[in-house]
């Protein structure tokens, strides 16, 4: 019963849904349930549906940015001068904000073709890694690759984890559906403690392969925004994905190589050109 509440669960917040970029607009939804829109770099619409009652609400505010311990922060003075400030997690298919209640996504939207059946999760089928780090009893196991902050999978080898790797089977594939492109969040992100970004080590250099389809290397920004690497085929249904670390951004007080955040994004075969 467990597993069927999160396939529904995920059902709902990882959808890919049409966005638009009309004068200087740019929204991610994840509709009916909630949209966040930002307009002209300054301001921000958020709104909201009640899964229960079916009530809608909406804010709209002026906001800024800013970067802690290379952690980025959005700040909203509302119209009615209330002030929030999210931990932002975005590129141009996703965007989460975090509040300081909560390790989950306070909003997720998306950006993309949901009307091409293409979709976005954020749970795999399967994940496992060489190593895992378990410190004061704490296991850094790869299951915490997730949408929560505050944890992340953490290597466990001796040194920056070169040569680490995950194996990954994706979420939600067939005969019919394969996954495309992944959103690749780094480091060890947390509300509260925005410094463990700095003092943890990050991937800088991966190698992303499956057998038999295709080996390439890929190079990341230093930051835990989500990065997107498109797959030049589309992983199957039978397919493990292969993570492997080739070089890292080392931490300024640990050796330890952490992963936030993966997000899959997955499409029919036959719209996969």
């Amino acid at each position: 019963m467990r597993k069927e509440l999160l396939i529904i669960l995920y059902l709902l917040f990882f959808g890919v849904f049409t966005f638009s970029q009309e004068n200087n607009k740019i929204i991610y939804a994840n509709i009916p349930y909630s949209a966040i829109e930002f307009v002209n770099d300054d301001r921000i619409t958020i709104s909201t549906r009640d899964l229960m009652t079916g009530a809608y609400a909406e804010r709209k505010g002026v906001y800024n940015t800013s970067i802690k311990h290379g952690v980025p922060f959005i700040t909203v003075t509302w119209e009615d001068k209330a002030t929030n400030t999210f931990l932002m997690l975005r590129n141009s298919v996703a965007c989460f904000l975090y509040n300081s209640k909560s390790a989950n996504p306070f909003l997720v939207g998306f950006r993309g073709g949901f009307n091409r059946g293409e979709s976005v999760f954020g749970i795999p089928n399967s994940i496992s890694a060489t190593s895992s780090l378990v410190e004061n009893g704490k296991k850094y196991l790869p299951d915490l690759i997730n949408e929560e902050l505050g944890q992340a999978w953490v290597e466990g080898a001796e040194g920056q984890g070169i040569h680490e790797k995950l194996f990954i089977n994706p979420p939600y594939l067939s005969s019919r559906r394969g996954c495309t492109a992944l959103h690749i969040s780094i480091g060890f992100v947390s509300y509260e403690k925005p410094y463990l970004y700095e003092e943890n080590s990050r991937p800088e250099k991966l190698r992303i392969s499956t057998a038999g389809k295709f080996s390439f290397i890929v190079d990341l920004v230093d930051t835990p925004n989500f990065q997107t690497i498109k797959l030049p085929q589309s992983v199957g249904v039978n397919d493990i994905l292969e993570i492997e670390i080739l070089d890292v951004f080392p931490g300024t007080k640990y050796e330890d190589t952490c992963i936030n955040c993966i997000l899959y994004d997955t499409a029919p075969i036959d719209a996969i050109k």
